[in-house]
């Protein structure tokens, strides 16, 4: 069984607050599982979420690099 992390385990993880991470599981930005009205985080879910946005952040600079 998959280790399971709250949102409120998670925000520092992120560096951001709790209510960072319900925006952007509600965006669809974070995959996430839910149990009940529970939004649970595997490991494998907050990997996920920083390669996607470590490409984004690398795109936004170097096309501000080419400017």
């Amino acid at each position: 069984m998959p280790n399971l992390k709250t949102i409120d385990e998670v925000a520092p993880l992120l560096h951001v607050k709790p209510v960072t991470v319900r925006r952007l599981t509600r965006e669809g930005k974070l995959p996430y599982t839910k149990a009940g009205r529970r939004y649970l985080f595997t490991d494998e879910h907050i990997k996920t979420f920083i390669a996607r946005n470590e490409r984004n952040v690398m795109t936004e600079v170097g096309s501000e690099a080419s400017r």
